[in-house]
């Protein structure tokens, strides 16, 4: 299927001139640059005129394919989701505090070093530590805890992310498509 494009008939005057005339103008005078008057003739005797395309017209506004919807559709749900996984994530995603993690750090850099490497004072402050706290299984399964809670947020911030930068991609290929596709009438 092909666009139609306006068309104007061109309407010779006396002169040589051609008035440029829509199919409305039919059965109106016209004045021509040379001053002469113009009948501008019936629609049928206009139609036997030459026609050149009307440039001036409006160009018609885009529209959707079959395919260009569902894609701007499915854009904008992935959009929504991946926005609703950001903010739950930011909103109710419990982590392990600043403090703890840094305290964690430091107590794993302390354990790593050798036994040889230590001083007496730094033997005798890890025993009384030892002694009085103990390695218990209530840390390492706090430790746990917070490993698996920490990583169940970076999981839903990755999915989150992936969600809306895809369908935010989407919906704007969606609605480039459309503003490129002239509509057919």
């Amino acid at each position: 299927m092909t666009t139609t494009q306006p068309q104007l008939f061109l309407v010779p005057c006396s002169c040589g001139e051609k008035l440029r005339v829509r199919g409305g103008q039919a059965g109106e005078k016209l004045t021509c640059k040379c001053g002469a008057s113009v009948a501008v003739p019936t629609v049928r005797q206009l139609r036997q005129l030459e026609t050149v395309e009307d440039a001036s017209a409006p160009q018609p506004a885009a529209a959707w394919t079959a395919w260009q919807g569902p894609l701007f559709s499915i854009g904008a749900l992935l959009l929504f989701v991946g926005v609703g996984v950001l903010v739950y994530t930011r909103l109710f995603s419990v982590l392990p505090s600043d403090e703890l993690k840094q305290r964690f750090e430091v107590d794993v850099k302390r354990a790593m070093i050798p036994v040889e490497q230590l001083g007496a004072a730094d033997l005798l402050d890890e025993f009384n530590a030892l002694r009085e706290q103990g390695r218990t299984t209530e840390f390492d399964y706090v430790f746990e805890q917070a490993h698996s809670a920490s990583a169940a947020h970076q999981t839903r911030q990755l999915v989150g992310n992936s969600l809306a930068g895809i369908g935010g991609l989407l919906v704007v290929a969606g609605i480039a498509m459309a503003l490129a596709t002239p509509r057919r009438g």
